[in-house]
């Protein structure tokens, strides 16, 4: 009968360590879980972003290709003559960032009081 007792004792402690496992190990996968809906939120707000800005750039293409067929549409009115195929086209053109004359400041006048 003790034998009994204590067998039935262990047992309760086997099976109480074990459920004590199974909690400890639901608690890490529910941890888990959450935070890969965290990373899921944040991969899919990416992408909606992604996808939001190819929409933009799809329809910027779609203007810019329209622009450049109504581009070549107008040149291909055009006729150059001979004499002007040699053209030589100013920097001041391909780089119309490039300020070519000096900067000249800007003297402050009486027009403005404080």
């Amino acid at each position: 009968m003790i034998s009994n007792r204590e067998s039935a004792r262990r047992s309760r402690m086997k099976r109480q360590k074990h459920l004590e496992g199974l909690v400890s190990e639901k608690s890490i996968l529910e941890r888990k879980i959450y935070e890969d809906n965290e990373k899921f939120v944040a991969i899919w707000q990416s992408h909606f972003a992604l996808e939001s800005q190819n929409k933009i750039l799809r329809d910027e293409k779609m203007k810019l290709a329209e622009n450049l067929k109504n581009l070549q549409q107008i040149l291909s009115g055009y006729e150059v003559p001979e004499s002007d195929q040699d053209i030589e086209v100013s920097d001041r053109f391909l780089n119309p960032w490039q300020v070519s004359s000096p900067v000249k400041p800007i003297a402050a006048s009486g027009m403005f009081k404080f």
